[in-house]
């Protein structure tokens, strides 16, 4: 039997060895929204705890269409213009919609990345990216329960609406992304954000991720609760959620109030895409899913940690990631790179931004062996306790042979896909 998994823009194929039995983990096939003119209008005619949003909008009135950063959903590129066409449609003149690109910590749009935003579909709208670092463009907004000092965009002030066309996904200890997280982080100073983040963590010896930090979850989940906080000292916002299949094709929407819609569209989200397994297996060899999932070790780490759910302790994980972009974070690269007993020491007490992927990256290749197929420079996989896969038959050969095993587990798209076993009651 030979698989495909998604590898960059392209795929990579794997010859199974025989006589294995083999668990394809997979979500389901998804229907996807044929009209998105129609489904975005319809979701925001009946939004979830809020007013129709057509009754905010008129001409004169200011409106700012958030987004998130290209590592998030290239979905995106597909409802913007739907979006702004739509705010138009009701009387908004274009010269009255901006968007702000909601990139938090994350690197600038490429010259690539810009073109679409001078293409026809845009034409004649301004777009901004957030600069966390860029004093003069913050204003003080609250200090939240749990201390994080918040200042935020100005420009989220400054709009009559504010629209947030928020990608919902899992997320390794916010839970789940998508709409509170284009404000916080997306739309935050860095301060705010090291503040925010630093939840995640417990103050241990050795640090550890909070519990309640995990994919799948909100419940008691410290960081949501506090973007949560954030998002609700800013009362003229509207969400419009969404989700797509593992091809990016939108296979849902549903817009409203910040909070209420996107719990609506993580239950929806969850109920497709938390898979279950018959077992927990010994060896198993995932894909981030591709681009822009694997663009970079950041993003494709949360792949590894779906991954490692399927996995019993001990077992061997392969994973194929391209990671064309290398870490994908300075901070990320020195706590891979700092003595490892001391980084687990002091993650808490000397927090730098993306701490909390270090202990969860590193804890993962402690409690596994994990190879990865990539163009990772060799020296940040072996300082990251990852062996570089050269020859993935061989590889996987050799991991069953070491495991003892005659059973394996797939999963080509485990940076959309949740498994867990029949007998977990929560995620």
């Amino acid at each position: 039997m030979r698989i495909d998994l998604p590898y960059g823009e392209k795929s990579r194929e794997l010859l199974m060895p025989a006589g294995v039995a083999v668990d394809h983990v997979s979500p389901p096939e998804l229907g996807v929204v044929e009209d998105l003119a129609a489904g975005f209008a319809a979701a925001c005619r009946e939004p979830v705890d809020a007013g129709a949003l057509e009754t905010r909008l008129g001409a004169g009135t200011k409106v700012l269409i958030v987004v998130s950063d290209i590592t998030r959903s290239p979905a995106t590129r597909e409802l913007l213009p739907v979006a702004v066409d739509y705010v138009a449609s009701r009387g908004v003149a274009r010269s009255d919609v901006r968007v702000l690109v909601a990139r938090g910590t994350h690197r600038s749009l490429t010259k690539e990345e810009k073109v679409f935003f001078r293409g026809p579909a845009m034409k004649g709208i301004a777009v901004d990216e957030h600069d966390c670092d860029d004093a003069r463009s913050h204003k003080a907004l609250t200090l939240t329960k749990r201390g994080t000092p918040v200042r935020i965009n100005r420009a989220l002030r400054e709009a009559g609406v504010v629209m947030l066309l928020s990608p919902v996904s899992f997320h390794y200890f916010a839970g789940f992304g998508g709409g509170r997280k284009l404000i916080m982080p997306g739309c935050a100073d860095r301060q705010s954000i090291l503040a925010n983040h630093r939840l995640s963590l417990r103050d241990t010896h050795p640090v550890t991720l909070h519990p309640s930090c995990r994919p799948g979850n909100l419940d008691g989940n410290p960081v949501h609760d506090d973007m949560v906080e954030v998002v609700r000292t800013l009362g003229h916002l509207f969400a419009v959620n969404f989700f797509t299949d593992a091809r990016g094709r939108v296979a849902w929407v549903n817009a409203g109030e910040v909070v209420a819609s996107h719990a609506e569209a993580c239950s929806a989200y969850a109920s497709r895409f938390r898979v279950e397994l018959p077992v927990r297996a010994p060896v198993v060899v995932a894909g981030a899913g591709g681009w822009p999932h694997d663009i970079n070790l950041l993003q494709a780490h949360k792949a590894l940690y779906h991954a490692a759910r399927a996995a019993r302790e001990g077992a061997s994980i392969l994973l194929y990631a391209r990671c064309a972009e290398g870490v994908g974070s300075e901070s990320l690269l020195r706590a891979i790179e700092r003595p490892r007993k001391k980084f687990f020491d002091d993650a808490w007490s000397d927090y730098a931004l993306n701490n909390q992927t270090g202990v969860s990256l590193l804890g993962l290749t402690r409690r596994y062996r994990v190879a990865m197929v990539t163009e990772l420079d060799e020296a940040v996989t072996k300082a990251a306790g990852i062996e570089r896969c050269v020859n993935a038959e061989a590889w996987v050969a050799a991991a069953l042979e070491g495991q003892a095993a005659d059973r394996m587990c797939t999963i080509p798209h485990a940076g959309m896909t949740l498994p867990y076993e029949a007998k977990e009651l929560t995620t």
